[in-house]
């Protein structure tokens, strides 16, 4: 399983991709994913 980069944790956290499950993290990567288009649409020049 890829763990994820700082920054990568640090965009999904800011998406609230992010759940605990016990001790498993899992990301949401849907919801990750719609969030990094919509900051690409608001400003392309940040990615």
């Amino acid at each position: 399983m890829p763990k994820l980069t700082k920054e990568e944790r640090e965009k999904a956290k800011e998406a609230k991709a992010i759940y605990h499950v016990k001790r498993i993290v899992l990301v949401n990567t849907e919801k990750l994913d719609e969030y990094i288009e919509l900051m690409c649409a608001d400003d392309p020049s940040d990615f």
